[in-house]
């Protein structure tokens, strides 16, 4: 208890101290804050669009086959479907018809895919919210796509899918397939790729293989490697921020220090007469660390507030850009928190501990010094 009242007894008066000088702290602590935040910003931000990732990803097939030519993607044959069903271990295999529509008028690719179902009649379509908003269509109205051969075609909006979906269905358009394969000219008797189901997790690079030796020009792609894909892309956009974040992060530590150096008198006048009444070399040091303390925490408590409702109630405007990638057409969609301890322990580490390091050799030199020398400054 004894140890307690002491320490409670140093941090009144550390705290007493920093309001004393809030004029010269203020600036200290708006940059320090400003730090926090850009730094916590990146990290919420990077770990909620992974988290967003790894939910889409659930619902995608385990095992996609592309067919190569010279390097480049080609249509693959229906005869393969077959083949591939009689695989140990595959459950279900699915030939799938999409492609890209380059949309001249505002510089958007567009995705097209074909319906699952039979719920979308002819010369209909279903568009993401992100392709309704581009073309300012809604349903009932009409929109004009231009096949491979020059030839436009009047489509009628059915259906605008729901706010939920948009992350994963921003620039969808969803037609029939038979209307699809007219726009894309992809003939009767071939696909866009073929998709497989594995129900065990463990026979996925056997089957994977077998593929392969099936389809000598096929090109395999796992459900883990796009999402081990996806996890490098962020970490690499991540990197590029944190990389100038450590610029910044160097160049307030070095303020820092400097501030902690020059010590005004003041400062020195109070050091020398805690000295002078009996005050010893690690109590000195204990209150000022208490006062970098106290000035650390509240701009890491208040910074980490800042990025959370940046980057959770805000939209993370001001780096979801960057992380997400350069387009024309972007995805409205609310990050969900994805926020664990060893987040929140980076964080402290290094927002708080450089900033005790950088100030803490200015203060013990300062608190080293004799009484009369500082009240002599002073």
């Amino acid at each position: 208890m004894k140890i307690l009242s002491r320490q409670r007894r140093l941090f009144g008066l550390a705290l007493a101290a920093i309001l004393r000088r809030r004029s010269r702290n203020l600036p200290l602590v708006l940059l320090y804050t400003a730090l926090v935040f850009v730094f916590a910003s990146v990290v919420f931000c990077t770990a909620a669009l992974k988290r967003e990732a790894r939910l889409l990803l659930r619902g995608a097939p385990e095992i996609i086959v592309q067919r190569l030519v010279a390097g480049r993607q080609e249509l693959i044959a229906a005869d393969h479907l077959e083949s591939l069903r009689l695989i140990p271990g595959v459950s279900h295999v699915r030939g799938r018809i999409w492609g890209y529509h380059f949309e001249e008028t505002t510089g958007a690719n567009l995705t097209l895919v074909a319906a699952d179902d039979s719920r979308l009649a002819p010369g209909t379509a279903a568009l993401g919210r992100g392709v309704a908003r581009l073309l300012g269509a809604d349903p009932g109205q009409t929109i004009s796509l231009r096949d491979p051969h020059g030839e436009v075609h009047s489509i009628r909006v059915a259906e605008v899918f729901s706010p939920a979906s948009e992350l994963a269905a921003a620039d969808l358009i969803e037609m029939p397939v038979a209307d699809l394969r007219l726009l894309l000219g992809v003939p009767e008797g071939f696909f866009t790729d073929i998709t497989l189901r594995v129900g065990n997790e463990n026979e996925r690079r056997v089957v994977a293989a077998k593929v392969r030796n099936l389809i000598p020009e096929s090109r395999v792609i796992l459900r883990e490697d796009i999402a081990r894909t996806y996890e490098e892309l962020f970490d690499w956009r991540a990197g590029f921020l944190f990389w100038v974040f450590s610029s910044l992060a160097a160049a307030f530590l070095f303020f820092a220090w400097s501030q902690a150096a020059m010590i005004g008198g003041e400062e020195k006048r109070e050091i020398g007469l805690l000295k002078a009444v009996g005050w010893e070399l690690p109590e000195v040091l204990a209150l000022k660390t208490w006062e970098s303390l106290i000035i650390a925490l509240a701009c890491f408590l208040c910074g980490t507030s800042l990025a959370y409702v940046h980057v959770f109630s805000a939209g993370a405007f001001l780096f979801v850009p960057l992380l997400q990638g350069w387009a024309v057409l972007y995805p409205r969609f609310a990050l969900v928190p994805a926020i664990d301890l060893p987040q929140i322990v980076l964080l402290f580490a290094v927002a708080v501990v450089p900033y005790l390091a950088a100030t803490g050799i200015p203060c013990w030199r300062a608190a080293a010094a004799e009484p009369d020398e500082l009240l002599r400054q002073a």
